[in-house]
């Protein structure tokens, strides 16, 4: 079963005690990169945060923002620089003796001196309250893992539709394949005919130019090739855990085959289905980069 790289959930948690919102979204990346934010004083959290994750994520960008709001384990203080409050005070009476200063030094005047008051953070054990972070991280990593397979489930069935479409392509052409052959040689006894009205066609020579042709033109080996990359496609999007980097060889190797029959193809209905299958592979490539 296909899993898609894009996803979003959110998890909360909130008590008397601690309120706890995570938020995460995914979107495609060649390999698994998380982006974690936390807040100031948590931050030795993430390596957990991180293998949470992994447990359930093997591929793309996960933005993860944990908010946490402690009622009760944090505090604040403010302390006052009693140093820089006297310095002020010395410098406000030195002003006074050089020009006349009225008023008297308000509450309201302190306050607002630059650093003379500091609001600090008691300090907190990040670790106590993980098992609140870990609540609500199951929640948000179990909606996005629900949306990413579901969003995944939609993807395979497009895609598998198109691979039917170009295997159908490919059957075609091998049908076709045999009859270029035949229809070149009466093309060119057609042709020595109209030029040489009085010359006998040289049997062995005509038989020698159409094998010529025969051979270059040969495909056997890239639709043995391509019904075999077209099976393990197919194999490979029913099989479970992270498929995307091998279902994208795949079709570059669809890809490299029928340019290969473009190319030998001289004939107008087979260089019709090439086009149409390679359209069709365009459109797949484009929906498996987003399958992890």
């Amino acid at each position: 079963m296909l899993v898609s790289m894009t996803g979003f959930g959110a998890g909360r948690v909130h008590s008397e005690q601690i309120s706890v919102v995570v938020e995460m979204r995914s979107v495609n990346h060649r390999y698994f990169e998380p982006y974690i934010r936390l807040p100031r004083g948590y931050v030795v959290l993430e390596d957990k945060v991180r293998t949470q994750v992994a447990k359930e994520i093997q591929r793309g960008r996960v933005e993860i923002s944990v908010l946490i709001e402690d009622f009760t384990l944090r505090g604040r203080t403010v302390t006052l620089d009693s140093h820089l409050l006297r310095s002020y005070h010395a410098a406000l009476n030195e002003a006074r003796q050089h020009v006349p200063v009225e008023g008297e030094l308000t509450v309201a005047a302190l306050l607002a001196v630059p650093e003379l008051f500091q609001v600090r953070e008691s300090p907190v054990d990040p670790e106590s309250v993980w098992p609140w972070v870990d609540e609500a991280l199951g929640q948000a990593l179990t909606a996005v893992v629900a949306m990413r397979r579901a969003e995944g489930a939609r993807l395979q069935q497009d895609i598998l539709a198109r691979l039917s479409v170009f295997a159908r392509c490919v059957e075609k052409i091998a049908e076709r394949a045999p009859a270029v052959v035949e229809e070149y040689r009466e093309r060119l006894v057609q042709r020595l005919a109209e030029w040489h009205r009085d010359v006998t066609v040289d049997e062995s020579r005509l038989c020698a130019e159409v094998a010529l042709m025969a051979e270059k033109s040969n495909i056997d080996e890239e639709i043995v090739r391509l019904r075999s990359h077209i099976a393990a496609f197919e194999k490979t999007c029913a099989a479970d855990g992270p498929v995307g980097r091998k279902l994208d060889f795949l079709l570059q190797e669809m890809h490299r085959e029928i340019n290969t029959i473009g190319a030998k193809a001289s004939d107008g209905e087979i260089a019709g289905c090439v086009v149409d299958a390679k359209a069709e592979l365009e459109k797949m490539r484009e929906q498996v980069q987003n399958i992890e």
